[in-house]
């Protein structure tokens, strides 16, 4: 054979695998790679490629394998254990979560590639084949147990059988449920829903739900989603944060709600420290200074950078849904952002505001 085919790399595991977390990364950087701060690797977990760049506050799990030629793993991103990931052109975003037992790869050519944009997810043992590339777009899950494939092939084509090779892509805030068969060539166009066990064989409108096997139609474009008024989505806001109020108090923590003029403030108390949730409908009501610090404020409406900086320096992080985005960062923002994602809000991250206020 003049191309040695990869085997799993035992000696890599024992000899780079099995360091502690902080060798692991120095060996990286004194090899010319780019590791940011507070990047960990898990026991037993290996990198290998002849270019990596990690950015900051990346995890990957116990006995995880990534190999490739190019590897570029964006900050905060989180890839969890016994995933093996083996593909020529690697591109994660940040905040992307990777699940457990998840496969990426197999059958590789000249044209393998893997790329996943921010705040993506791919769930519970799912197989991603890679032969040709795969593109999945931003604040897209796949979920738990889903197959894509790039190529198809057994029998001789000289027999007339046939033999498919071609990308798939996938865009922006599409769900695809679980259990879902992916076939090559396939597009699934921004904002569309794929049902739970469907297998896709064609391109899938932007904007639509599509069911069965194969996967058709059944809600189109312009009738998904439904639409919401503002008014509304402020009545979601609210109804999310008393499940989030109770889901505190099941575990164990001291709550006290207040209403205010244009919103409310929800007052948690946990270890003996006090951590506050500022819920503005209009930004008449907001008043940097009236706000302690390791607060969350959340609002619908623009607020300044003069404001914004005012709050971030006192340690209160910002969650603004006109525009999902997030400023800095603590406790109790931190926890309110990871419990709005269970209903599907992701807010990407601002990287600072420079000023001199």
């Amino acid at each position: 054979m003049l191309i040695n085919k990869k085997r799993i790399p035992i000696v890599r595991i024992i000899f780079f695998g099995f360091l502690p977390n902080r060798i692991k990364i120095l060996y990286l950087r004194l090899k010319g790679n780019r590791i940011g701060k507070n990047v960990k690797f898990g026991f037993a977990s290996i990198i290998d490629a002849g270019n990596v760049e990690i950015g900051d506050n990346v995890t990957i799990g116990f006995g995880t394998i990534i190999r490739g030629n190019d590897i570029i793993i964006k900050s905060f991103t989180t890839i969890g254990s016994l995933v093996y990931i083996d593909v020529r052109s690697i591109r994660i975003g940040e905040d992307v979560t990777i699940r457990e037992n998840v496969l990426i790869g197999g059958n590789p050519t000249h044209e393998s590639g893997f790329e996943i944009g921010d705040r993506s997810h791919v769930g519970l043992s799912s197989i991603i084949n890679t032969s040709r590339p795969v593109v999945i777009g931003d604040e897209t899950a796949i979920g738990g147990g889903t197959k894509i494939f790039t190529h198809g092939s057994w029998q001789s084509m000289l027999d007339g059988y046939p033999c498919t090779y071609a990308p798939v892509t996938i865009g922006n805030n599409v769900w695809v449920n679980w259990d879902v068969f992916i076939l090559p060539g396939v597009t699934i166009e921004d904002g569309a829903m794929v049902s739970v066990g469907s297998i896709v064989t064609q391109k899938v409108p932007a904007k639509s739900l599509v069911s069965g096997n194969p996967a058709k139609v059944t809600i189109p474009s312009g009738k998904y989603p439904r639409a919401t008024d503002p008014s509304e989505k402020k009545d979601i806001i609210r109804y999310i944060l008393h499940q989030f109020v109770e889901y505190l108090k099941s575990n164990s923590m001291e709550v006290q709600t207040r209403v205010l003029e244009h919103g409310e403030m929800i007052r948690i108390i946990s270890n003996s420290k006090k951590h506050e949730i500022y819920y503005y409908r209009s930004t008449a009501d907001l008043a940097p200074g009236s706000i302690d610090g390791n607060s969350v404020v959340l609002l619908f409406e623009h607020l300044s950078d003069e404001i914004t900086s005012k709050l971030l320096a006192n340690n209160v992080m910002v969650l603004r849904f006109d525009n999902m985005t997030r400023y800095g960062s603590n406790a109790v923002g931190e926890e309110t952002a990871d419990f709005l994602l269970k209903y599907g809000m992701k807010f990407k991250r601002y990287e600072s505001i420079i000023s001199s206020y």
